[in-house]
């Protein structure tokens, strides 16, 4: 019995061991992991990353194992998440963060919630049909907040749940000032004024994921349904490849990864794929 039951867990160790090794191989080779690559190659550690919207901390993870030592400042408006983000980077003195969110006004407003476990990513400013509840949380522009003021700002990631052009409007000196480059992710139902406003301060804009949804309803109307593997087309993370939004025109219901950068860095994706049509 003790041998079958080292040999059992010699199994297992090493089925895990290469569960672990394609786990890390694949996700070290998705385009948005490539995009942030690009990103620091060029650049020191003088410069700070904002991850607006910063949930638990996925999004800083990624950036600290492609640099350890880059420099992050994480935003987060639900206390039990920012806690919970405070006590996973403790140890980190190159983050730094903060309870409130990120938009065009200073204020304290609702800040909705759901006790759905499938839609815990999906807290919002804005109210959404999953949501069973709010608190209130503290809104605030970046371009008035005073701990940016003698900051560098390299990179942008935004994930506030379809209030993505509120963060540009109450930061539009910010990104004038500092040219970053930004990840954020939209739905069709914001993209053409997000492009627009870009387009004005002089920024290219990409998509880098999709999904495209088949039955055409708005995915923020019934997320569980939206988001079934039949109801969806989506883009292959591991190519090389960005997505003009005219691409998307004839589509009526999807989401994207954007990756936007000031067109005097267009370089930096100059030998990546650029699909116009799809």
């Amino acid at each position: 019995m003790k041998t079958n039951f080292f040999f059992s867990n010699s199994i297992v160790w090493r089925i895990n061991l290469l569960k672990n090794y394609f786990k890390n191989k694949f996700f070290n080779n998705t385009i948005e992991k490539l995009l942030i690559k690009k990103i620091f190659k060029n650049y020191k550690n003088e410069f700070w990353i904002l991850d607006i919207g910063a949930n638990i901390g996925q999004k800083t993870d990624l950036f600290l194992s492609v640099d350890p030592n880059i420099n992050v400042i994480l935003f987060e408006p639900y206390k039990k998440y920012f806690l919970e983000i405070k006590k996973k980077f403790r140890l980190k003195n190159n983050i730094k963060f903060f309870c409130f969110g990120i938009g065009k006004i200073n204020k304290k407003i609702k800040f909705y919630l759901t006790d759905q476990k499938e839609n815990s990513e999906a807290f919002s400013f804005r109210r959404m049909p999953y949501h069973n509840s709010c608190v209130k949380s503290e809104v605030r522009k970046l371009d008035d907040l005073k701990e940016l003021k003698n900051n560098k700002i390299l990179l942008i990631k935004i994930d506030v749940e379809q209030l993505e052009l509120d963060v540009f409007i109450g930061g539009k000196k910010l990104l004038i000032k500092n040219r970053p480059f930004l990840l954020f992710e939209t739905t069709n139902k914001n993209i053409n004024k997000i492009k627009i406003f870009l387009q004005k301060i002089n920024y290219s804009l990409y998509a880098y994921e999709f999904y495209i949804f088949k039955d055409n309803n708005f995915v923020f109307k019934n997320p569980i349904k939206s988001w079934r593997d039949s109801n969806i087309i989506k883009s292959n993370i591991y190519e090389k490849k960005l997505y003009e939004i005219n691409a998307f025109k004839n589509k009526k219901s999807y989401m994207l990864n954007l990756f936007a950068l000031p067109k005097e860095r267009n370089y930096i994706i100059a030998d990546l794929n650029i699909i116009k049509k799809l």
